[in-house]
């Protein structure tokens, strides 16, 4: 690329253009007074590459990246180019981790002219498109800061519930843990996991067959072998046809379907390219309808998401 620079003008030593629709960026030295040959990165910013006439004027911009931190913790980090005129720019992150905490956006200017003023004209939140809303059913109740339930722990549904189980802060090595009591909070029951102390569940030394079913025996904890071998389970995944191809307008999203048996709305669903569409694409899938899986690849920003198919695996 070869630029006429004015005898004012004053850049970085590395920065980016606007030329037409193309945000093109250079690195290695800045351009100096007169015409300046240098390289570029072409289409930056969810821009596309495009031709341009001799002579087509351009625009410096500045760079910066603003950050969403809550808890001292940066939890996203977007990108974003200052053009002459007002842009739009978008990017997910993950605002449950935010849920109870202070939220700030520091900004971190990396580039550009000098003597230049850039401004933020809003900041807005909206969910997602096509993402559930948490449920009930799929919310973990965790308090803020607080122990046991510090900032960054890992817990662990108790069972189909929706309490989270917690234990004491000692224990006994080697001990079965027990419940306290009906609310799914766990005790040390003092008794190792070998023998027949009061509360451990036991089971035959001989007799037991690979695969099968455990029973109890009576009321009084004691399993057996079932006979019954368990039967098979059939992971539930599968492959959409190709998904993306054409160009998108932020926000907008393309769309495949893959049938899944057993599939039911209630259930989560992974999706992962064989191909990747490319920066700024975003895909989710869900399940539409019983042995129905939808995967939509939405723009962010402009631009046109590499044709893909995609794999699916549905989780009860």
């Amino acid at each position: 690329m070869t630029l006429s620079t004015p005898s004012t003008s004053v850049y970085a030593s590395n920065g980016c253009f606007l030329v037409d629709q193309e945000i093109l960026c250079y690195t290695g030295g800045a351009p100096s007074v007169g015409t300046t040959a240098f390289t570029i990165t072409r289409g930056q910013g969810g821009t596309l590459a495009q031709s341009h006439a001799n002579g087509a004027t351009l625009s410096s911009i500045g760079t910066a990246g603003m950050y969403v931190k809550c808890n001292g913790v940066n939890q996203s980090f977007i990108n974003v180019y200052f053009t002459p005129t007002w842009t739009a720019y978008s990017s997910s992150f993950p605002g449950q981790n935010c849920s109870g905490y202070s939220t700030t956006f520091p900004w971190a200017f990396l580039n550009g002219p000098t003597g230049q003023v850039y401004k933020v004209a809003l900041i807005q939140f909206r969910q997602a498109p096509n993402m559930n809303s948490p449920s009930a059913a799929n919310q973990v109740p965790v308090s803020v800061g607080n122990a046991p339930y510090t900032w960054g722990a890992t817990k662990a549904l108790a069972g189909a519930g929706a309490g989270v189980t917690t234990g004491p802060n000692t224990s006994t090595n080697n001990a079965v843990a027990i419940f306290s009591g009906t609310s799914g909070q766990l005790a040390d029951s003092t008794k190792p996991i070998a023998g027949l102390g009061a509360g451990v569940t036991t089971g035959p030394t001989t007799g037991t067959t690979v695969d099968h079913i455990v029973t109890y025996t009576g009321g009084n904890g004691q399993t057996k072998d079932s006979g019954i071998t368990i039967q098979a389970v059939t992971p539930m995944v599968g492959t959409t046809p190709s998904i993306g191809g054409s160009a998108l307008t932020a926000g907008q999203c393309a769309s495949g379907t893959v049938g899944v048996a057993n599939a039911t709305t209630t259930m989560a669903v992974v999706v992962s390219p064989t191909t990747y569409p490319g920066d700024g694409m975003a895909w989710r899938g869900y399940v539409s309808a019983a042995g129905t899986v939808t995967v939509k690849v939405c723009a962010e920003i402009a631009g046109t998401p590499a044709a893909s198919t995609y794999n699916v695996r549905v989780i009860q």
